[in-house]
């Protein structure tokens, strides 16, 4: 017979608050624990039902997790930041040093430096390269440099002073001209004139120079030109005088003409050898003697006329009557065996030619470039792919390395006629500052 419990105690937290829910199952009052009172043996069943439930014990492992999230979530947020910002800093440092190439308002002269290797001068306008968009901080901006042809890199690169434009330059805004004292003349939209010294490797504005030190200039100057074939400028003043004017020699001659001039015998000259090609077609090569001094009103570029038989040979040679200036003493044709059209004597030195010329006048005719010795003998012969050649941008150096220009197309050749670079204008890339 079971015995009479005085007071019934919560099985979870001992309290003896509790009620009823029906004769033997109760709820305690103080923390919500269900439990059955069996009168047969006096046994409690307890069932938890937590309304207000009491703080679980400590999991230290589970502690060890939140902890480390804690410290690890943004350790691992500033690391990913840190990644993007190095990824953007890579990208602006991308961007900083893309590469620039030469536009197509550029212009170019090859010369040999003091030591004898071969470079070229650039001026004109820059842009990134091809499918990298637009610079908009160069745009308007005018920039000079030199290549070395060998290394394949510029080794000098540098803004023009003082030159802006809105837009983009056309090649009709320069002029650029190798004088006889070796040095390259750029004028600027017919305004400004600038100076390379091949030798020095120095580049200046002469512009205001000549305002101070030639008297007719004084009232300043309307348009900068070049004296074709002179190696002079011709400058008008605001005024309209005119003026022929030689930089290396600071000669200046008002209202100069060649074919006006009297023939005056030129004792400062000394006798050089100089190469042309006739005005007839087929052309030959014009081997003459002629009086030059640099910086002197000496005419560069002499008319030779052929006379040619009823069999189409050449007879002889004769020189234009109106030629004084170019003070020649004597003058031949040189291998008349060859028949050569759109002839054009690319350069020369004192004993070889470098010419340029077609097998015959048909469409699609391709050049073909050669160097000879002084007696007409060839040294080398180049049959192109190219139908086009610019005479006015190609080089024989004193040791017969030679550059054609082939439309911003450079072929530089060995001594031996070896082609060992073909290059693209665009193929030459590099940095600026900024």
């Amino acid at each position: 017979m079971s015995k009479k419990i005085k007071a019934i105690k919560c099985p979870q937290c001992g309290s003896t608050k509790q009620k009823a829910i029906d004769e033997e199952h109760f709820q305690c009052l103080n923390c919500g624990t269900e439990y059955i009172i069996d009168s047969e043996d006096i046994n409690i069943n307890h069932n938890y039902n937590y309304n207000n439930a009491p703080t679980p014990p400590v999991n230290t492992k589970a502690l060890g997790y939140i902890f480390g999230a804690v410290i690890g979530v943004p350790l691992l947020i500033f690391l990913i930041t840190s990644l993007f910002s190095t990824a953007d800093k890579t990208i602006k440092d991308v961007v900083v040093s893309k590469k620039y190439t030469w536009e197509n308002a550029t212009k170019s002269k090859v010369f040999a430096d003091k030591n004898g290797n071969l470079k070229m001068f650039f001026a004109g306008d820059i842009d990134y390269i091809s499918g990298n968009g637009r610079d908009a901080d160069v745009l308007g901006k005018l920039y000079w440099g030199v290549y070395d042809v060998a290394s394949g890199k510029m080794d000098q690169i540098n803004q023009f002073p003082d030159i802006q434009t809105q837009g983009f330059f056309s090649g009709l805004d320069f002029e650029m001209e190798k004088f006889d004292d070796g040095n390259i003349y750029y004028i600027v939209k017919e305004s400004k004139v600038f100076v390379y010294n091949t030798q020095l490797n120095s580049f200046t504005n002469i512009t205001d120079d000549l305002e101070k030190n030639i008297p007719q200039l004084r009232a300043g100057i309307g348009t900068i030109e070049f004296e074709n074939y002179l190696h002079a400028l011709l400058i008008t003043s605001n005024t309209g005088k005119k003026i022929t004017y030689f930089p290396s020699t600071k000669i200046h001659l008002q209202d100069f003409k060649v074919y006006d001039e009297p023939t005056t015998d030129f004792k400062e000259g000394t006798l050089q050898t100089c190469y042309i090609e006739s005005s007839s077609n087929p052309g030959y090569v014009i081997k003459y003697e002629a009086l030059r001094k640099a910086g002197y009103p000496t005419y560069t570029r002499p008319t030779f006329n052929v006379s040619f038989n009823a069999n189409d040979e050449p007879t002889k040679v004769s020189s234009h009557n109106l030629d004084h200036h170019s003070f020649i003493k004597s003058y031949k044709i040189l291998n008349t065996e060859n028949r050569q059209y759109k002839l054009q004597v690319l350069d020369y030195n004192q004993n070889t030619v470098l010419t340029a010329f077609k097998n015959s006048i048909q469409e699609g005719e391709k050049y073909h470039f050669q160097l000879l010795d002084g007696d007409g003998n060839i040294k080398w012969s180049y049959k192109s792919d190219f139908n086009h050649v610019f005479e006015e941008s190609c080089y024989l150096s004193p040791k017969n390395e030679a550059v054609i220009d082939v439309n911003r197309r450079y072929l530089w050749f060995d001594a031996n006629g070896k082609l060992k670079k073909d290059l693209k204008i665009e193929d030459i890339t590099f940095d600026i500052k900024k």
